[in-house]
C-alpha cells in the first residue's frame, strides 16, 4: 500500500531561490493564487518583479568576486567592491520598491549591508 501523503510531496521548483529567499515557493504559491499579485502579501507589485527580486538578492548573495585578467590587485578589488555594493544597493531598492518606500529610505538600509572593504568605494557612488 503507497502513502496517501507521498504524492502530496513534490520537487521545488526553484531550490536555489528557496536557498536565498527562505518561503520563496510559499509566497509564489500565495502569489498565483492572489491572480499573480503581490498584495496578498502586502506588497506592491506583480508576480514578475517577485521573481527579479528573488534573482537578484540570489546574485548579491552568492556573488563570489570578479576575476579580471590585466588589471592591477588594487584596480580589479576596487572593481570588485563597486560590484558587490551594486548588487546589495539594487537589491534593497527593488525591495522598498515593493513597500513603496523611496529612495532615502534605501539608503540608509543599503549603507548597513555594506561590506568594510568597500568602504572607500561609496563615496563614488
Amino acid at each position: 500500500m503507497t502513502d496517501p501523503f507521498e504524492a502530496e510531496i513534490q520537487p521545488l521548483a526553484y531550490p536555489y531561490l528557496e536557498e536565498v529567499l527562505p518561503g520563496f515557493h510559499r509566497a509564489r504559491d500565495l502569489i498565483k493564487g492572489a491572480g499573480d499579485r503581490m498584495q496578498v502579501l502586502g506588497f506592491v507589485g506583480e508576480k514578475q518583479e517577485f521573481y527579479r527580486f528573488a534573482n537578484r538578492l540570489r546574485l548579491a548573495a552568492c556573488f563570489g568576486g570578479l576575476h579580471l585578467k590585466g588589471f592591477t590587485e588594487e584596480t580589479a578589488t576596487g572593481y570588485d567592491a563597486l560590484t558587490q555594493i551594486f548588487c546589495k544597493r539594487h537589491r534593497w531598492f527593488r525591495l522598498l520598491t515593493f513597500e513603496g518606500s523611496g529612495r532615502q529610505a534605501a539608503m540608509g538600509r543599503c549603507q548597513a549591508s555594506i561590506p568594510a572593504t568597500a568602504a572607500g568605494v561609496t563615496s563614488l557612488i
